[in-house]
């Protein structure tokens, strides 16, 4: 056998299963959805989209959680821990477990846990997000990194995504846990 197919046979035990992809799907689509149409909330929401390991294609298996952007038209004036609440409220009309974490709403479901970040447009594609250590909102550029991620993946003939997913699997079963970076440091 070939070093080329072990490797492949590698990234296939370590790839997300179908059914794992699919319950991840259906969980994001659904909150989307959910937030796109909901009475309370459709006036604050303009766009959503993936972001994290799942968004750009780098999630190895079990798929930790699915990191999902919302942007709104709220205001740099809203405090940001007046957003995330807000955000909490309306989300707990659909879900039991819902939680305020330090710059997004944790919502875990039996099969599948989404972190959802409120955004506000900024100035050029940056987008601002809650910060509730800073009580601020900040500079972030998520969906650059997904533009990034494509881009080296596609000038590596497709392999920086699997090399990304080796050296997560690696990072998840030999460092501590107090070592391990998270997956965005990582792969920058």
């Amino acid at each position: 056998m070939e070093l080329l197919s072990y490797f492949n046979q590698f990234l296939s035990n370590i790839e997300p299963t179908a059914n794992q992809k699919a319950e991840a799907s259906t969980g994001h689509t659904t909150l989307r959805s959910r937030l796109e149409n909901d009475g309370d909330f459709k006036m604050a929401f303009k766009d959503s989209f993936l972001s994290g390991s799942y968004g750009r294609d780098t999630a190895v298996r079990p798929i930790k959680d699915v990191d999902i952007i919302i942007v709104t038209n709220y205001s740099e004036r809203l405090e940001p821990n007046v957003a995330l609440s807000y955000l909490k409220h309306i989300l707990s009309k659909y879900y039991q477990n819902v939680t305020i974490q330090h710059r997004s709403i944790h919502v875990v479901l039996s099969y599948v846990e989404m972190d959802i970040v409120p955004a506000i447009t900024a100035n050029d594609d940056f987008l601002k997000i809650p910060d509730r250590a800073v009580l601020n909102w900040v500079l972030s550029n998520p969906r650059r990194h997904l533009q990034l991620t494509a881009r080296m993946n596609s000038a590596k003939n497709g392999l920086y995504v699997p090399l990304v997913k080796a050296l997560k699997c690696w990072r998840d079963n030999r460092m501590n846990g107090s070592w391990k970076p998270k997956s965005f440091l990582f792969e920058c």
